[in-house]
């Protein structure tokens, strides 16, 4: 085996790739919130404004829960198969 092939067989294993999925996750969660934060501080140096209006909470929480069974579709999906 070459010491490339060698390589690529360190990351093939499942739990390399959860780790790199984890790293990747744990990434694009830190980039959020630091866009919340220079949200934030756009917001409170008034360069940002709000605007107040009104919204249906019923179709709101529907909208949440549509969306966290397809996330758990997906999730057990991927990982049964």
């Amino acid at each position: 085996m070459s010491e490339t092939s060698k390589d690529k067989s360190k990351f093939q294993s499942n739990k390399d790739k959860q780790f790199i999925t984890d790293i990747r996750k744990s990434l694009q969660e830190a980039i959020q919130i630091l866009n919340e934060l220079l949200m934030y501080d756009k917001i409170e140096s008034g360069v940002l404004e709000l605007e107040i209006t009104s919204f249906n909470v019923t179709e709101l929480f529907q909208s949440i829960t549509i969306y966290e069974i397809q996330v758990s579709e997906c999730f057990h999906f991927f990982h049964h198969n």
